[in-house]
């Protein structure tokens, strides 16, 4: 009798026949049931054991990869990498999910993508802050610091240096403790505070050579060097450059080693350039770029490009500075675009690190007449320098255009660079997998045909770059002539297209305020041209600030400083412009932002006499060309009230605006038939934020704003509208109201303040508020460069508003004919206006001092009491000007 159980049942069967058949679908049901039991366990999840030990398989086979050091290795590790942060994070192991988030963060660092870095080392500091992990959070603080550092974020790598020491003493890290000292000593430097590097640096050296960590005092013997070069003391720089370079050669030659042998080659090459020793400056200098691009480090390949470029100017080789300036360049190109996804603040600080390298590469280019190269160095350097720094509207940075022989040499720097990069890589992965033991013969076998293609490798590459000291040394032929470059094409487009539709002969000028020298660009229709004039550029900036100053108030004669900035600036621009220029295009720069050109003087008269002039922030055709409608309705926006507030902790008292309403009404005529353009009026408390972008929506070609507009350089949460109502609407605000200004064909803001007060002031903030708000939709922008005579802006406005509406000439005809009204004394009536409290002995604006004694009092003209600069000059038309 056989007995089994089907679905919980027990049968019995007698029967033989039965027996059989029940038998087989007995032993079909149990192999059934025990493949199903198999298939259950085969199906069931890893335990916790087997988790644990792929994810550590994982991350040691991701290790090794990184180990080796080449971008594509990098590429391979970070998925490996984060397939551990999963595994370990799905076993709750904080510990080892941080040490993973670690390294594809300080991967990113290597590959010189910052965002994704501080992306994921904040990852890896929530993670560590959770599990209470010190031993992990200093050195990832430090790390963090080292990132901001590298941004040119000074402040926010301090902040989170000196959080790192706090925990590195706490954990008793002498090694980290010394290391983190090291790198705040470097951030004082840069920050100018001498004294307070060299003592903190000392301390690092002191703990490094207490616990005998060689590499380390090479690095700290490297920044107290830094010292001494930033103060000017090159022979105590060089002293310590070279005992930073002999103790990291004798330290090992791992990657953190090969990185601070590269930085003590750069910065003895820097010594000796400073030295006028330029063939010591280029040996040096050419055995750190080619450890830079063996451990991949694309700054301090960029910076020793720099360096170079310098070396051969010095060599007398212009040719040969270009190519490394262009290197240069187009490296800082290439990180540029892997920070497009961080804050504007922080982009902000990292363009302005690397401004000189573009700037001095343009300066050597309009030097040696290679003028399209020039401007397209400028524009790839202004394309992003103003509230245009996000990944979603921006132009991706571009590559600068080289000669045949410059393309020619970039191919090969790149194949034999690359060659002595892959034979380290597998050397150092070979002696990574030997470690302490003895190699075999075979092992030793590979070790030296490795050690002797790489050195044949770097003697290749060596070699290369030595010829370019002889080739670029040959006189230009066509090999050194560039390509058509788009820049220059699509700018004289543009202006070819201004000019027949103005029927005004526009032509376009790039300033540049060198170290040494001022230069420009003239570009017309059909032709490129170059100006210089010997001066500094500290001087011309300083000048160009004392006649921004004088033109405050009406009570001085400004026309003295202002012949001294016409002899520097347009003097030599004027013999070279073609005869029937009427408009000029501006590209300003340096402190020469905050002066209208209008008013500038040639002894005679003043430069509005003359010439129409607009002020372009991008070559951009489209925005420059762009049509403009055959007649305006408007919004005007005002606010006449005294106001205070209070910003960010910091409180403003704004005085009245009495002439607004006048303003308003003879524009929009308001209550008044005659006004020159429909449209709606709000005024004090009707002019609240809703109603303002409740008016913007109706799409106006016109917006008139009369209330103070407050601009600080650099800080959009403290650039700032005083709206009617008291409140304000700041910089930071406008730029999330996505097409604010969308059909707005001009846009006036007739109350302005900049910040050309301050010490640091360069002009960039007035710039700034006109990309943006091109960016956010409008045309063009009129904006005022001080704070205004409440009368004559209101009679200046009406005289532009009815000339641009009666007579259908372009922005820039119709704003100079208004000027020219004033000046001239068209406008008969006495001033009745609010001005700036008297001077005293001196007029003081930032660290110049102007003595009041040597000024001339200013005396109105008998039939022109609006004739100084004051009244007619603040405002400046930015953007388009048709």
């Amino acid at each position: 009798m056989v007995t089994f159980r089907l679905s919980g049942v027990r049968y019995s069967v007698n029967d033989m026949t039965v027996r059989k058949k029940v038998t087989v679908a007995a032993i079909l049901s149990f192999y059934f049931f025990l493949l199903c039991t198999l298939a259950v366990k085969a199906q069931s999840p890893p335990s916790t054991e087997q988790k644990l030990i792929l994810a550590e398989k994982t991350f040691n086979e991701a290790n090794v990869i990184y180990q080796q050091g080449t971008p594509e290795s990098l590429r391979l590790a970070l998925e490996k990498f984060e397939s551990a942060v999963k595994l370990f994070r799905d076993l709750e192991d904080k510990k080892n999910e941080a040490k993973a988030l670690l390294t594809i963060g300080e991967i990113y660092i290597d590959l010189g993508e910052r965002a994704k870095a501080l992306d994921y080392l904040g990852q890896t500091l929530a993670v560590v802050k959770q599990d209470n992990d010190t031993q992990t959070e200093a050195p990832l603080l430090n790390s963090i610091g080292e990132v901001y550092d590298g941004l040119g974020e000074y402040n926010k790598a301090i902040e989170n240096y000196e959080k790192a020491l706090v925990v590195t003493r706490q954990i008793v890290n002498e090694d980290l403790e010394a290391i983190i000292l090291s790198n705040i000593g470097l951030v004082y430097i840069y920050l100018g505070e001498r004294q307070k590097a060299l003592d903190t640096l000392h301390q690092s050296l002191e703990i490094k050579r207490k616990i005998g960590n060689r590499g380390g005092q090479a690095v700290t013997l490297g920044t107290i060097g830094g010292v001494y070069y930033t103060s000017g003391e090159n022979q105590e720089a060089l002293k310590y450059f070279t005992q930073s370079l002999v103790l990291i050669r004798q330290a090992g030659n791992k990657t953190p080693e090969k990185k601070q042998e590269a930085r003590s080659l750069k910065n003895i090459g820097a010594i000796y350039i400073r030295l006028g020793e330029y063939s010591k400056a280029f040996e040096y200098l050419t055995q750190s770029l080619l450890l830079r691009r063996q451990i991949n480090d694309k700054d301090g390949e960029a910076t020793t490009l720099r360096n170079l470029m310098n070396t051969c100017v010095g060599l007398k080789l212009p040719r040969y500075a270009a190519y490394f300036g262009k290197q240069s360049v187009n490296v800082y190109q290439q990180l540029r675009a892997n920070i497009q996804s961080l804050d504007k603040e922080t982009q902000r600080s990292y363009l302005n690190s690397v401004e000189d390298s573009y700037r001095s590469l343009a300066e050597n280019l309009i030097a040696e007449n290679r003028l399209a190269e020039a401007e397209q160095t400028i524009n790839s350097f202004k394309d992003q320098q103003f509230f245009d720094l996000d990944s979603v509207s921006s132009k991706k940075p571009v590559r600068l255009t080289l000669t045949p022989r410059e393309a020619d040499y970039a191919a090969r720097y790149e194949i034999e660079s690359k060659a002595v990069t892959e034979i380290d890589t597998q050397l150092e992965s070979l002696k990574n997998e030997i470690g302490e033991r003895q190699p075999n013969t075979e092992e030793s076998a590979q070790i030296k045909t490795l050690e002797n293609d790489l050195k044949n490798a770097k003697e290749t590459w060596l070699k290369s770059i030595n010829n370019g000291l002889v080739e670029f040394a040959t006189p230009p032929d066509d090999k050194d002539r560039v390509p058509v470059i788009a820049d220059l094409v699509e700018m004289q487009a543009a202006l070819t297209e201004l000019s027949q539709q103005t029927g005004q002969k526009t032509v376009a000028v790039y300033q540049f305020v060198g170290t040494e020298k001022y230069r420009s660009l003239l570009i017309t229709p059909d032709s490129i041209d170059g100006i210089s004039y010997p001066v500094k550029g500290m001087d011309l900036n300083q000048k160009a600030l004392q006649l921004w100053r004088l033109l405050q108030t009406p009570d001085y004669d400004p026309q003295p400083i202002a012949a001294e900035l016409y002899k520097m600036v347009f003097e030599p621009l004027a013999a070279k412009l073609p005869k029937d220029t009427k408009t000029i295009l501006w590209s300003m720069d340096g402190n020469l932002r905050y002066v209208p050109m209008a008013t500038l003087h040639d002894g005679k008269g003043y430069l509005v006499e003359r010439f129409n002039n607009a002020i372009f922030t991008r070559a951009d055709k489209e925005r420059l060309t762009r049509s403009v409608s055959g007649s305006w309705t408007g919004t005007g926006l005002g606010s006449s009230k005294e106001h205070k507030v209070e910003i960010l902790g910091k409180k403003f008292t704004f005085e009245p605006l009495f002439g607004v309403k006048n303003e308003m009404t003879r524009i929009f005529g308001r209550n008044n038939p005659n006004g020159i353009f429909p449209g709606e009026v709000l005024l004090d408390a009707e002019f609240t934020k809703a109603a303002m972008l409740s008016s913007l929506r109706k799409h106006r070609p016109l917006v008139h704003i009369a209330s103070h507009f407050k601009f600080e350089a650099g800080d959009d949460s403290r650039s700032f509208l005083i709206l009617g109502d008291g409140s304000t609407f700041t910089l930071d605000e406008m730029k999330n109201e996505k097409g604010l200004f969308g059909g707005v064909e001009l846009l006036t803001l007739s109350a302005c303040q900049t910040a050309a007060q301050r010490p640091d002031a360069t002009g960039k903030e007035v710039d700034g508020f006109a990309e943006l708000a091109q960016r956010l939709g409008a045309g063009s922008i009129m904006a005022s460069l001080w704070e205004l005579s409440d009368d004559s802006t209101a009679e200046l406005m009406t005289r532009f508003y009815r000339t641009y509406n009666n007579e259908k000439t372009s922005k820039t005809e119709a704003l100079r004919k208004a000027q020219l009204s004033l000046l001239k004394g068209y406008y008969k009536d006495n001033p009745t206006t609010r001005r700036r409290k008297a001077f005293g002995e001196v007029i003081d604006v930032s660290n110049i001092k102007i003595e009041i004694a040597k000024l001339h009092a200013h005396k109105p003209g008998k039939n022109a009491p609006f004739d100084h600069p004051f009244y007619w000059a603040p405002f400046i038309i930015i953007g388009n000007f048709k």
